[in-house]
């Protein structure tokens, strides 16, 4: 009798062991935001997650956009020779286990760290006056890069659910609520007092400003998140 209790034991344990792995099994999804391409500032961006337990995720995202990209009429909000890229990653936590066919519906907690930068190149020429009226008023011009920089960095607590839409793929939605700091830099020259800035990109710096923070700014302020995902699980 005591040999037959250690071997429903040990078969006991070894489906223990079983159910564990099944439910531990990695997980890897490749993730498509469609609403980033149709935002006012389009890109396309793409995302990795893949589990490193049961219910916890990891996830990193990558998204690059310009005027090409947008969706929003021929150029949408980008001014020509702007770009911008974004980089999202992410911890999150499962109320069940990750990818489980069995889970049509799991919500999840997540904490996001973010960044957008976009960069706008610009040339300025510079004329160097003498102070004198007419067409000789200055020496001579100096051309200069002045790259525009606009930068985003947040922490985001985000709430969302991922659904079971087929074998393959999974809808999620989340909102988040967060802290995010905004920096607009540009090139820095020393100007005389007979000095003037002239551009030839055929471009209103002012333009670019209406779509961001004022030039040379930083401030941090509370952010939100509201997206929509795709996912496709390779694996």
């Amino acid at each position: 009798m005591k040999r037959y209790f250690i071997i429903v034991l040990l078969l006991s344990q070894v489906n223990s062991f079983a159910q564990s792995d099944t439910s531990s099994r990695r997980h890897l999804f490749i993730k498509i935001v469609p609403l980033t391409y149709a935002g006012i500032f389009g890109a396309i961006q793409l995302g990795l997650e893949t589990n490193i337990n049961a219910r916890s995720t990891v996830a990193f995202d990558y998204a690059y956009g310009n005027s090409n990209l947008s969706s929003s009429g021929t150029n949408g909000t980008y001014i020509e020779g702007e770009t911008c890229q974004r980089y999202r990653l992410e911890y999150r936590k499962y109320q069940r286990p990750f990818a489980m066919k069995s889970n049509h519906l799991n919500p999840f907690w997540g904490i996001e760290l973010f960044n957008r930068t976009n960069v706008y190149p610009s040339i300025t020429t510079i004329g160097r006056g003498n102070g004198s009226v007419g067409a000789d008023q200055y020496n001579y011009y100096e051309r200069l890069s002045d790259d525009t920089v606009y930068k985003v960095w947040g922490t985001f607590v985000k709430l969302g659910i991922q659904e079971q839409i087929s074998d393959r793929f999974w809808l999620e939605g989340y909102l988040g609520l967060g802290i995010s700091q905004h920096t607009n830099t540009t090139g820095k020259y020393t100007l005389g007092p007979y000095d003037h800035v002239f551009t030839f990109d055929g471009y209103d710096k002012n333009f670019f400003f209406d779509f961001h923070s004022p030039l040379n700014s930083k401030f941090t302020g509370l952010d939100f998140l509201l997206s929509m995902k795709v996912n496709y699980r390779i694996f």
